[in-house]
Formats: structure tokens, C-alpha cells, sequence
């Protein structure tokens, strides 16, 4: 029943180490307030710190750090209607840079509300995209940053004992 593959792929030896394993490691810390300055706005305020490396006998003991810094509101127009900025940077290692989003929500009946958002974002590559073996996937550390825009919208119709929601999106990398 068609071509056999086998089942487990061990990492290469690696000359004058014990272990060929790599390990991928972490520590975080992460912040976050919200607040309400009146009675039309809920603003909210994120940070994280973190610390990243990798043991590994390819790669040298690989490490950078992480920072992120992220401000959203939410600024009601009346009873109806919602809009949403958010803004976040990052700073992974070498790279930084921005993401941002807006959105809009419109409720026209309680039991109906429609919801579009349009943003733009930023995504380092991980220390495993960079510098992992995982058997016949390869480490690429010349891999760059990417960078995507997306919209969505979509409807939610709030019954009784039932939510329905429909929803469509498109990105681009």
C-alpha cells in the first residue's frame, strides 16, 4: 500500500559530544493594565521581557532577546458601534517591528452585530526555524522576518439558546 517510509530519523553524531539532542529554552515575564479613563473608552497596556536560547552541538548555544510593547483601546460610539485600534512592537534579537489593527463592530439589534478588522503584522522567526535539526527539516539561519496584512468581517446573530457566527478572512504574507 504504497511507498514505506521509516518511521523514526535519529539526529547525526556529532564528533567530540556526548549528546546529539538539542534543547530549546525560555524564561518570561509579562505585564499587562486596563483601565477606563471615562465612560466611552477602555484603554489596555501589555509588556513582556523574555530570554531565549538553544543547546545545541550544530549551532553553538544560540540566544537572544525578546521585548514587546503593546497599547489597545476600545472607544464606544454611542451604544451601537466599537471601534478598536491596537498597536504592538517587538523587538526578537536583530529584528523589530510593528503590528497594528483596527476594527470596527456595529450592533444594529442585541441580538445581531457585525465585525470587520483590518491590521498588519510582524512574526521573527522562531530559534527552532533558525537553528533546530528535526530530522529532514534543515535550519535556515538566513530566514528574515515576515511581514502580513489581513481583513476580515463577519456577522453574529444572537438567539435564545443559540450563536451563530459566519466569518471570512484574507491575509497576505
Amino acid at each position: 500500500w504504497g511507498a514505506r517510509m521509516g518511521s523514526v530519523i535519529s539526529q547525526p553524531v556529532v564528533s567530540g559530544r556526548d549528546r546529539p539532542w538539542q534543547i530549546e529554552q525560555g524564561i518570561e515575564a509579562r505585564t499587562s493594565v486596563e483601565w477606563d479613563p471615562g465612560t466611552f473608552t477602555r484603554l489596555r497596556l501589555e509588556g513582556s521581557a523574555e530570554k531565549e536560547w538553544m543547546d545545541s552541538p550544530y549551532h553553538g548555544d544560540p540566544e537572544r532577546d525578546r521585548l514587546s510593547v503593546a497599547v489597545q483601546d476600545e472607544l464606544y460610539l454611542g451604544e451601537s458601534i466599537t471601534l478598536a485600534p491596537a498597536l504592538r512592537y517587538d523587538r526578537i534579537g536583530a529584528h523589530e517591528g510593528l503590528s497594528s489593527q483596527l476594527g470596527v463592530s456595529y450592533r444594529p439589534f442585541t441580538f445581531l452585530e457585525f465585525r470587520a478588522n483590518v491590521g498588519s503584522s510582524f512574526r521573527a522567526p522562531s530559534l527552532g526555524e533558525l537553528y533546530l535539526v528535526a530530522g529532514p527539516l534543515q535550519p535556515n539561519p538566513d530566514l528574515r522576518p515576515e511581514r502580513s496584512r489581513m481583513v476580515d468581517g463577519g456577522m453574529i446573530l444572537r438567539l435564545p439558546s443559540t450563536q451563530v457566527q459566519v466569518a471570512a478572512f484574507l491575509a497576505r504574507t
